[in-house]
């Protein structure tokens, strides 16, 4: 299945690309990627936004730093955002609200089972009655441990390593 990008004309091209919109004209006539041409009055060439912001920075990087490096990370960062945006809408990417819910519903059922499962272990004789308070105490305390973690300095450790090889690669 092929990905759609985001649609947009020649005024919003120009505008994302921060150029006059004949200097979009110009582009298309070196190779910049077009949805479908105009062909004719009141009807607009569109551009695939993602296609053609992706085609500009890999024609810069070809040449080589042109107008220096604040308009390349403007246009990097604005690929970025439209790309992030466009796989939202297609529904590949999930706002971060609904994976914290999904997550709180996981670790509510898998709590349920593990607070279960010393009663269990008795009703299958994997267990003696008597020792269903040291089990039960047990998983309590692998419960709290579970749930003090601070996932967020894991987070960022992975963010920080991620942006570092992403700036040597660039």
């Amino acid at each position: 299945m092929k990905k759609k990008g985001l649609e947009v004309d020649r005024a919003i091209m120009a505008d994302l690309l921060g150029v006059q919109p004949d200097s979009v004209t110009r582009l298309v006539s070196l190779g910049m990627p077009v949805l479908r041409t105009g062909g004719g009055r009141g009807r607009r060439t569109m551009y695939d936004a993602v296609r053609a912001l992706a085609w500009t920075r890999e024609r810069q990087q070809a040449e080589g730093p042109a107008n220096g490096s604040v308009r390349d990370q403007y246009l990097s960062a604005l690929r970025d955002r439209v790309l992030q945006d466009t796989q939202t809408r297609a529904g590949e990417l999930v706002a971060i609200e609904e994976v914290v819910l999904a997550g709180q519903m996981i670790v509510k059922g898998w709590t349920a089972k593990i607070r279960a499962l010393p009663q269990q272990m008795v009703q299958t004789g994997v267990i003696p009655p008597e020792k269903v308070q040291p089990v039960a105490e047990l998983l309590r305390q692998l419960l709290v441990e579970i749930s003090t973690r601070n996932p967020s300095d894991e987070f960022q450790k992975r963010r920080a390593t991620r942006a570092q090889k992403k700036a040597r690669k660039q």
